[in-house]
């Protein structure tokens, strides 16, 4: 048994309960008010069926805010009790409403519907708790001192996937949790990496012979005479074991951001060209840089030239969109070139139809796609200069679409089927049935919301109408309303 599959024993633990007096919890709350366990949160995620973490800043995998773990509660249908964990949340916060933090506002009631993971005495469970207490964790004997705690929190994953029988039976202290970091010895280069001289000043003295031993026996490298621009060059080239260090890299740089700044180091070969290599930064930034002016260029082409320039510069630059360059936000345009590629393959589906139904079950068909995804090239650019590139080639592809289109339906005014409140849709209110209106809810952005509901095991059925025409608020609305016949006003505003 290893340190992590006790951890999970310990939530399956937390879960029990009495049958004859208690419900089956619904949650078990993991609080963490120190953070101790963040920096191995992934790996207990992908080892604990229904894991979800709250963060404030945004979606992750398995994290995201109070509401979306909510929501991620109300769908679980797992076997198991799922657990929530709360890095920087505290359990004896959860004793009063009021000073409960704000990120967490949505979770507070959750106490009431499941239970705590915590040590018997209350506190929060720590990594050298799970290690060292007699009543839920190991029993292991763990010295106490500062350089201790610090190396157990620095190699936590490690630790967790160690087996329990190899720590028994001695006294584990900074040097022996080291030791097992060694067993990840391309993350460790990566770790020299992001700071040379913080590890040699910082790491335990075993610790970085160790590295050193295995740069030099597996890698042909000696970090303290070779340096660092040697170590970026080799990473760069992905020649043999090296290429395990640049895919371990990939993985993990947006928490490496030394090694991104070290890459830069990498100079092109000579004076008069600019490496191939799509490693380098330096050829990245040439590639944008050679997409932003085909772009701008395809602005000055009539329809027909520029789409088949945009489709060009698609097939060339498209692959970098899920380069580790593209996740760190530095290649923008490749990621906007991938949707300018789909906007145009919906364009040359066309759109069919000769009178207003048949136009729009045509667009609900699949042209909605060229709006979604001219949306999104335009949503990829970030820059004023990537912004007016990515501009550039939607006037001069998706504006005549857009004016195309837009002429036709003008052309079908006349047998518009919505033409007074009559004609609209009546929403009787029945029992059960919950009514969402969203202002303005685009056909293709509901295309999306009901593509992302059926990923999420929802049945969906969609029904379209036609708005009141034309579809601003001022018109629409009072077009609509039961209440048109007494609305008053001298101006559509008021």
């Amino acid at each position: 048994m290893t340190v992590l599959a006790h951890l999970l024993s310990v939530f399956q633990h937390s879960a029990s309960y009495n049958r004859h007096d208690l419900a089956r919890p619904g949650v078990i709350l993991w609080t963490d008010g120190e953070r101790l366990w963040e920096k191995a949160v992934r790996l207990i995620a992908s080892s604990c069926p229904g894991f979800f973490q709250l963060d404030e800043n945004g979606l992750g995998e398995f994290s995201g805010p109070s509401t979306w773990v909510r929501y991620q509660l109300g769908k679980w249908s797992g076997e198991s009790v799922p657990v929530v964990y709360l890095p920087g949340i505290y359990r004896h916060q959860f004793r009063r409403a009021a000073g409960f933090p704000e990120v967490a506002r949505h979770l507070y009631a959750l106490q009431f519907q499941g239970q705590f993971c915590s040590q018997l005495n209350g506190k929060d469970w720590t990594p050298a708790a799970i290690l060292a207490s007699e009543d839920g964790g190991l029993g292991l004997r763990v010295a106490r001192d500062r350089a201790t705690q610090q190396a157990l929190g620095d190699q936590l994953e490690a630790v967790l996937r160690t087996p329990v029988a190899a720590l028994r039976g001695k006294q584990l202290e900074a040097s022996d949790f080291h030791d097992l970091a060694i067993s990840d010895p391309v993350r460790l280069v990566l770790d020299w990496m992001n700071a040379p001289e913080k590890a040699a000043k910082d790491w335990p003295e075993s610790q970085y012979a160790a590295f050193l031993a295995y740069c030099k026996k597996d890698l042909g490298f000696h970090p303290e005479k070779d340096g660092l621009i040697t170590a970026v060059e080799k990473v760069t080239s992905a020649a043999g074991k090296w290429a395990n260090v640049w895919n371990r890299f990939e993985d993990l740089a947006q928490s490496l951001p030394g090694v991104r700044k070290a890459l830069d180091l990498v100079q092109p070969a000579d004076l008069f060209s600019i490496s191939s290599n799509p490693r380098i930064p330096a050829t990245n930034r040439r590639l944008e840089e050679e997409l932003r002016k085909g772009l701008v260029d395809s602005g000055n082409l009539p329809p027909s030239k520029a789409r088949a320039a945009l489709l060009t510069l698609a097939t060339v630059h498209s692959s970098r969109a899920g380069s580790v360059y593209a996740r760190l936000g530095e290649a923008p345009l490749a990621k906007a070139s991938t949707h300018l590629q789909r906007m145009l393959a919906g364009m040359q589906t066309g759109v069919a139809g000769t009178d207003c139904a048949s136009i729009g079950e045509a667009y609900l068909a699949g042209a909605w796609v060229v709006d979604a995804e001219a949306r999104r090239a335009w949503e990829s650019a970030r820059k004023s200069e990537d912004c007016g590139a990515v501009s550039a080639a939607l006037r001069a592809t998706y504006l005549p679409w857009l004016e195309d289109l837009a002429f036709r339906l003008q052309d079908c005014a006349s047998g518009y089927p919505v033409r007074s409140r009559q004609d609209a849709r009546d929403h009787a209110p029945e029992p059960g049935t919950v009514i969402l209106f969203v202002d303005g809810l685009r056909a293709d952005l509901a295309k999306e919301l009901m593509e992302s509901m059926a990923q999420d095991g929802l049945q969906i059925e969609a029904t379209a109408q036609w708005s009141a025409l034309p579809s601003v608020t001022a018109t629409a609305k009072p077009a609509w309303n039961p209440l048109a016949k007494a609305l008053h006003g001298h101006e559509a505003s008021a």
